[in-house]
């Protein structure tokens, strides 16, 4: 039986595909600069995610609303109009 193993993975670039956070530093690795940054985007990301979530709530509604009117607003019936598909090139 033949098996294939790389011995300069790291020198290479790869990543252990199994690792939880592949090409990531662990927080004891870092200094407290990079430890600070980091945090600081991870709260920024949770606030984003929580943000969004708070925020799609009132998109679906006014598209709701929008979507539901009788008619479309003053001059702008073009909203309602279906779009031309897809353009087919000439056979040749």
């Amino acid at each position: 039986m033949v098996v294939h193993s790389c011995t300069e993975r790291q020198e290479q670039g790869s990543v252990d595909r199994y690792s939880s956070n592949p090409g990531r530093k662990r927080a004891a690795d870092m200094y407290a600069e990079e430890r600070e940054a980091a945090a600081a985007e991870r709260r920024d990301v949770i606030q984003s995610n929580k943000d969004w979530d708070s925020v799609q709530i009132i998109r679906r509604e006014w598209l709701l609303t929008f979507m539901t009117r009788p008619a479309a607003p003053q001059g702008r019936r073009h909203v309602y109009r279906r779009q031309p598909g897809p353009r087919r090139l000439p056979h040749h």
